[in-house]
């Protein structure tokens, strides 16, 4: 065995010894009706609401709590002070990630601003408190582009959530819709002001205690800006060092800047000593106590505008970055329709602090700040932890029912594109849809943002966060299942996989849960324990899949008894399903939709290639040259993988250059791991300079409309897409004698012998005019025929 599958094998082991000792407290033992878990900013935090609501639980009016806060080491010396400063009456501090989230499977609630670690499963009884972190300006989950793909670590938190708290309308729904959540949301929302606000209610006589009496206090609190907005972090360093000192030399002996990151502790290094007027926020005071002694808030673009205002003191945006911080995250609301006056500069932001306030904030308190009030963190407990009915709360009504489908990696593939054409014409009026995907995927981050902008309106996602956590026990019983001859399914598989469809979707049950692509062992046994109805697709012979080493036979023989329908793309497929689940009665043929529509408009688009774009191609004038040529073009379009079988293909169009030698061929391919190893393999023909091949183009419909023949050489499809898609541009079609490229030939189109000499034979006779070049399908009572049989699928 090689050191790296060794190494690989210790580190399963290891993490599955974690999850035993995490799991155990998930299985045994009552949940500890007084404790309290508690995490700010996945540990790297304790402010704001979190902080506030601990310090109401401590005043000792809930009874005999004990709280229990995860952060990480570097912050727990902060807390230590503020426990000691006000009081807190924290049971335990805890460092330890793993230690931290077997203490949270025993708590009763659990109370966060941010995720929780994805091990956490939540137990029935146990209540999920998120507080959030308040309003925001920053767009943020699936309306980030930055975040899109990874919006599963907030979203199953939330999903979770008991309680989630909404100050304002505008938050409530920019959340609900940021996460996907605003048709399903199975917990309650409270409509409740920001405990963290509280200090902008009352009187303090903190300004005194801190030296400052006598002294007009300005508050700097910016946002941490990540590195997507800097080369490196000494950039960021030298930026914020430049701006402090510039603010230093222009303030005067009677004025002091207190600076504080609004949404992070962390230390960007920088000598605050040097400084004359300029000071870090005071240790050992929750930092918005501090702020309220503040005259004046200067920020940029952190929600501590929504929280500041309700002091109706004067706020200065200072957004010297705005267009470079707009493009990276972007913002809910433009800083023009914010009340506040804004500057870009240091000599106008000298000239703002210098000045009285003169502006109306009524209209932005009355839309953000309508349920703000000094008594918010009383309020939340007494509601939640004292069952009193003192704050709204809504809970979301939808009658629809719900679907999920799992799309695999969410690549830019044909499967892919065959479940966005199916759900672009489904009817969302009573029914919604969610495409789960892996998350961690390798590549994700690449092709996600393609693939996003594709989707359908009105479809929703819902990845999974992680792979499974299995326990040691779990592990080896799905290593011996893997490879077992019966594909009989242990119970302790049956616990693991339920565990984790608690994990990814708590406790909710979608109406239908879809495996569209029969690959991935862990998901199609996820699925296979839903208790709702449950569909698996197969787009090809899944015999053949099994073979070449792609598929598992256990996995997919439990899964084709398991799922109470299984979908395939054509009726050839039944036979090697059957074979597999030694069934047919829970088999039903679905077809690929077509979306002819969609199709026809790509192809009036101007020939555009993608950043990754890579092409072969000797004509001079590239791929334009080549479609302008008065040759005949011939044109296939597949991944770069071994049954799309461009070798014999090349080999085929060598030949039959022999005798027609100016004809030219184009093969356009999206991923696969043969790309290279076709390109090399064209290059050595005598004809390699009338071959184009392209990888990775995302709209190929231009080229392909203007060639003269389709050509597909497969040695296996299920329903290939590409063949519909040449169709609907009257581009003439022929295709390999293979299963799922029949129902074609009922139509009058040319398949021809799957061998090399079956291809030049198919070149000739296309030449020759042997080859039907009218074929005309009715896509639209094509697709009607395929969506009702969908909706059976569902029982719709």
């Amino acid at each position: 065995m090689a050191k790296g599958k060794i190494g690989k094998k210790i580190e399963d082991l290891k993490y599955a010894a974690i999850n035993s000792w995490i799991y155990y407290n998930y299985y045994h033992g009552d949940i500890d009706e007084n404790l309290v878990y508690v995490e700010s900013v996945n540990g790297r935090d304790f402010s704001g609401n979190v902080f506030r609501i601990v310090e109401e639980l401590t005043k000792g009016d809930y009874g005999k709590l004990r709280i229990v806060v995860y952060a990480k080491k570097e912050i727990q010396p902060m807390i230590r002070k503020l426990q000691k400063n006000y009081s807190l009456d924290i049971d335990k501090i805890v460092s330890s990630r793993i230690a931290g989230t077997r203490i949270m499977e025993k708590a009763k609630y659990i109370i966060t601003d941010a995720a929780l670690y994805h091990k956490f499963v939540k137990r029935p009884g146990q209540i999920v408190i998120n507080t959030w972190r308040g309003t925001f300006l920053k767009t943020i989950g699936k309306d980030n582009k930055k975040e899109q793909f990874k919006v599963s670590s907030l979203q199953q938190v939330l999903f979770a959530s008991d309680y989630l708290l909404v100050p304002n309308e505008f938050t409530k729904d920019r959340i609900l819709s940021a996460y996907m959540m605003d048709k399903i949301y199975p917990g309650k929302l409270l409509y409740c002001g920001n405990p963290k606000n509280y200090p902008f209610f009352k009187q303090n006589d903190l300004k005194g205690e801190l030296g400052y009496d006598g002294k007009e206090v300005f508050a700097y609190m910016p946002n941490f800006k990540n590195l997507a907005l800097f080369r490196d972090s000494k950039t960021r360093k030298k930026t914020f060092e430049k701006i402090l000192t510039e603010i230093d030399a222009s303030l005067n002996d009677s004025q002091v800047m207190l600076f504080q990151f609004y949404n992070s502790y962390s230390d960007i290094q920088i000598d605050f000593d040097k400084f004359r007027h300029i000071e870090l926020f005071p240790e050992g005071y929750e930092k918005y106590d501090v702020l309220s002694i503040a005259d004046v808030l200067v920020t940029d673009y952190s929600g501590a505008i929504f929280d500041f205002a309700n002091t109706q003191k004067k706020i200065i945006l200072f957004n010297y970055d705005e267009k470079k911080y707009g493009r990276v995250h972007g913002l809910y609301v433009p800083l023009e329709e914010l009340p506040f006056p804004k500057v870009d500069n240091i000599s106008d932001l000298i000239n703002e602090l210098n000045t009285p306030k003169d502006y109306d904030e009524s209209g932005f308190l009355e839309e953000y700040c309508q349920y703000e009030c000094a008594d918010a963190a009383k309020d939340l407990c007494r509601h939640i932890f004292s069952h009193e009915n003192v704050v709204k709360e809504e809970k979301i009504s939808n009658p629809n029912k719900n679907t999920i489908v799992f799309a695999g990696a969410l690549m830019k593939n044909g499967m892919t594109s065959s479940l966005l054409n199916l759900l672009s014409a489904v009817d969302l009026n009573d029914h919604d849809y969610f495409i789960s995907y892996r998350a961690w995927a390798k590549n994700i981050r690449r092709y996600f943002p393609e693939v996003k902008d594709s989707i359908p309106e009105g479809i929703e996602l819902m990845p999974l966060r992680t792979a499974i956590n299995p326990t040691l026990k779990e592990y080896f019983s799905l290593n011996r299942f893997i490879k077992s001859a019966n594909g009989k399914f242990p119970k302790d598989l049956e616990r693991l996989f339920k565990r984790e469809l608690s994990r990814s979707f708590s406790d909710f049950s979608f109406d239908n849960y879809i495996h569209f692509t029969s690959y991935g062992i862990e998901e199609i046994l996820l699925f296979s324990q839903a208790q709702s109805n449950k569909i698996i697709w197969a787009h090809g012979n899944m015999v053949w899949v099994i073979d070449d080493g792609m598929g598992n036979y256990p996995t997919l023989n439990h899964a084709y008894n398991a799922y109470d329908k299984v979908a395939v793309v054509s009726k050839e497929t039944i036979g090697n399903i059957s074979e597999i689940s030694g069934k047919s009665d829970n088999i039903h043929v679905v077809p690929n939709i077509n979306n002819y529509m969609e199709i026809l408009d790509n192809s009036q688009k101007d020939i555009e290639f993608d950043d990754d774009t890579i092409m072969m191609c000797s004509n001079p004038g590239g791929i334009r040259g080549v479609l302008e040529s008065p040759a005949k073009k011939f044109i296939t379009i597949g991944r770069f993988s071994e049954e799309k079988n461009h070798h014999m293909l090349l080999k085929a169009f060598d030949e039959f250059c022999d005798d027609y030698p100016d004809t030219q061929l184009i093969i356009i391919g999206g991923y696969g791991p043969l790309y290279f190893r076709t390109r090399r393999f064209a290059e050595k023909l005598n004809h390699s300079r009338n071959i184009t091949i392209i990888r990775s183009v995302s709209n190929p419909m231009p080229i392909l409309k203007e060639c003269d023949l389709f050509i597909l050489p497969s040695t296996r499809e299920g329903w290939p897409m590409t063949v519909m898609e040449a169709n609907t541009l009257d581009v003439p079609v022929m295709t390999s004698k293979i299963g799922g490229t029949d129902w074609i030939e009922e139509y009058g189109a040319y398949r021809f012998d799957n061998t090399m000499d079956g291809i030049v034979k198919a070149f000739h006779d296309y030449m020759e005019g042997n080859v039907k070049t009218d074929i005309h399908i009715d896509y639209g009572k094509f697709n009607e025929d395929i969506i009702n049989s969908f909706y059976e699928l569902l029982d719709k």
